[in-house]
């Protein structure tokens, strides 16, 4: 199923300028990454994104791995 967000504030993690933009999604893959308001194809979920940053492509490497050490010093 493809879903697109709209009007979100993208961080594209290379160290670009943060932007206003849609994101096109086709399953589980960054489809597509465009200007605002460009025209969305037909059958496509719209999520409104307005007010929200998104980053296309992270992944959440979130981890404790220094836990270990608090536990068993």
């Amino acid at each position: 199923m493809k879903k697109i967000i709209t009007g979100a504030t993208i961080c594209d993690g290379a160290g670009g300028p943060l932007r206003q933009g849609d994101v096109l999604i086709d399953g589980e893959m960054i489809a597509d990454i465009v200007a605002p308001g460009q025209d969305t194809p037909v059958g496509v979920e719209r999520i409104d994104g307005a007010g929200l940053m998104l980053a296309p492509g992270f992944i959440d490497a979130h981890a404790h791995s220094e836990m270990g050490l608090l536990k068993h010093p």
